[in-house]
């Protein structure tokens, strides 16, 4: 049940970045035409380009490690044995989820001061800071949940959320 749960979640967060990614293409586009066949530019579109790269980015982060979408360089990994593939996976994951940890714990306290003193930021449009940051801790978290699961994964032997091993052609031997 939980795992159906957590894997909602994943896809949310991916979908919800996905709608962000569009808003952020449409939004573009609005500013072209505004800018080059209207003569009357906007104040809006830049500031919402950057906080849309930020939500994109948080929001879709544990999706893309959930299936091992992110770059990685698998050179000298393949020549590994599975047992050390495994064990180098394990030690990615925990320090991995140590450093997403402790991020996770760094932007909840800003993203609290954030709410608590009602800091703005100042661009072209002055938006509170709290609805833009409140994106960091969401997505360190649930990436660092991600990261635990791909260490327990390495040590029960299971792949789970959709992982794989650094190769599988390296496991079928």
């Amino acid at each position: 049940m939980q795992n159906r749960v957590y894997h909602y979640v994943l896809v949310a967060m991916a979908s919800a970045a996905g709608a962000v990614l569009v808003l952020l293409a449409l939004s573009i586009n609005f500013e072209v035409v505004m800018r080059y066949f209207l003569g009357s530019p906007t104040s809006w579109v830049v500031d919402f380009s950057q906080y849309a790269l930020v939500y994109i980015t948080f929001l879709a982060a544990a999706w893309v490690l959930a299936r091992e979408g992110h770059v990685r360089i698998e050179l000298l990994v393949n020549r590994l044995s599975p047992k050390v593939q495994r064990l180098l996976k394990f030690s990615t994951s925990v320090v991995g989820a140590v450093l997403c940890g402790l991020f996770f714990w760094y932007s909840l306290q800003i993203t609290l001061e954030a709410i608590n003193t009602k800091e703005l930021f100042v661009e072209a449009t002055v938006v509170p800071k709290w609805p833009i940051l409140i994106v960091l801790p969401i997505g360190s978290i649930v990436i660092t949940l991600e990261f635990l699961r791909k260490a327990w994964g390495c040590l029960s032997g299971n792949t789970i959320a959709g992982a794989t091993q650094f190769s599988k052609s390296r496991d079928a031997e």
